[in-house]
């Protein structure tokens, strides 16, 4: 245990920055219960602990401010992703989906389907009785926090910092009275949705917008791939086990330390929202304005590491890039040995420029991973994933990407491939720049 309490320790001294990935592949494995090493529990264990006290594993929300009825673009862009002002032509409107909670309502209202991302726009009403329940607009900080031994005081100064705001979670198992999910759970995450019956480990991403003390708009958007949905472009979305909870903000004019706190366990807060959303979207309206375009041999190589952009697709609302990055001669007596050669990186980014250089908002991420061994036995791993156990040799990973791109009417965009990779023994990145692929638009076919 003295081996875990300072491995905890050091943790919580340091600012988390697990790739979104990572967490996925944490949270996957948590949900299936396997069975782990040592090693790999605590690992676990720790980010598990960090994330109760501060880091939110999973879905990740913003919280903005506004005053009266909202029908613009919502705001995405603290993730990277940016929606042009047709973004209200192109949502589709849904009638008949609301559920309650006594008094509360939970309302889908519309939903928006493109490729690789689906958004639900949700109306919030909360009675006044949940909404002091979840002590909304109240510290995150309670008395309980003073009393127990062993919090540490730095997290209890923390907390005062914050107040509570409000969040959706899907898809959850039912909890008995006032008993919250155990530590392990991470019982906040939002990280699955049902597509056709079928329930998907997926991204999911939230933007709340406060419209008075008891009103909310909320909007989620799922990030589905091909392979989520069996390349369908109409599918059934439903969402089950429902709940409304809380999770800190930060206090307007404070500045966070080492932990951006989203709760604490004697805050924590849930209520769960009888029945269940089901809505068929379809992608159709925004294919059929859409240029998709294949493209061949746009690359970037660098040592042992090739980049290469496959494939854009270019709709009403933003444009979406496809890439592959393959990386070849990986050892796994070398995974952090990053001087020479890049083993498993921590994260594959991309810059993507407009013809005059200027920066255009745009995310990656990672939606595939596969190690094919020397013998050429191909092992589909979990996005972002470092399995410690698994000993390879002269093997090689491939890596699928999709980068979304803000909408723009240039006619040439360059895109600036790079890898971030973690030291061994620290918690240093280092980051490698690739040569940039340019890509002038206007000279390619459609698909």
């Amino acid at each position: 245990m003295d081996s875990l309490d300072k491995k905890i320790k050091e943790a919580l001294k340091k600012e988390i920055k697990e790739p979104y990935s990572y967490e996925l592949a944490i949270k996957r494995a948590l949900d299936k219960k396997k069975k782990y090493s040592l090693r790999q529990l605590v690992h676990k264990i720790i980010i598990a602990i960090v994330s109760i006290l501060g880091v939110l594993c999973g879905s990740i929300g913003v919280y903005a401010v506004t005053g009266g009825k909202i029908e613009g673009v919502p705001i995405m862009e603290w993730i990277g992703i940016k929606f042009s002002d047709q973004y209200i032509e192109y949502k589709e409107e849904v009638k008949e989906q609301t559920n309650t909670y006594n008094k509360t309502t939970v309302e889908l209202v519309s939903y928006l389907a493109s490729d690789y991302i689906t958004m639900l726009e949700f109306d919030v009403k909360l009675s006044d009785e949940d909404k002091n329940y979840l002590r909304l607009g109240e510290s995150l900080y309670t008395e309980q926090m003073s009393n127990t031994n062993g919090y540490p005081s730095s997290l209890v100064e923390e907390s005062k910092k914050y107040i509570n705001t409000i969040q959706l979670g899907f898809n959850k198992e039912k909890v008995v009275g006032e008993k919250l999910d155990s530590l392990l759970d991470m019982p906040l995450t939002k990280d699955s949705v049902y597509i056709d019956g079928e329930e998907i480990i997926c991204r999911n991403y939230e933007t709340v917008e406060k419209i008075s003390d008891n009103e909310y708009k909320i909007y989620h958007i799922f990030l589905l791939t091909d392979d989520d949905l069996k390349g369908k472009n109409n599918y059934n979305i439903t969402l089950k086990n429902n709940i409304i909870a809380n999770k800190g903000e930060l206090k307007e004019g404070e500045e966070n330390s080492s932990i951006a706190l989203l709760n604490t366990p004697d805050n924590q807060r849930r209520i769960e929202i009888e029945g269940e959303f089901s809505v068929d979207v379809s992608k159709d309206k925004i294919l059929e304005n859409s240029k998709i375009i294949k493209l061949v041999n746009k690359k970037s190589i660098y040592k042992n590491v090739s980049q290469e952009i496959e494939e854009i697709n270019i709709n009403p609302l933003q444009t979406i890039i496809r890439a592959k990055t393959t990386i070849t001669g990986i050892d796994s007596n070398k995974k952090y040995f990053y001087n020479n050669e890049l083993q498993n990186p921590l994260a594959i980014d991309f810059k993507v420029t407009d013809n005059e250089g200027r920066v255009l908002t745009s995310q990656s991420f990672e939606t595939k991973k596969t190690l094919i061994y020397s013998n050429g036995k191909r092992e589909e791993w979990a996005p972002g994933d470092i399995k410690d156990l698994v000993q390879y040799r002269n093997a090689t990973f491939e890596l699928k990407q999709y980068i979304v791109v803000e909408k723009s009417n240039t006619d040439k965009i360059t895109i600036y491939p790079s890898f971030k990779a973690q030291e061994k023994g620290t918690y240093d990145e280092k980051c490698q720049e690739l040569d940039k692929i340019e890509i002038t638009i206007n000279e390619l076919k459609k698909d």
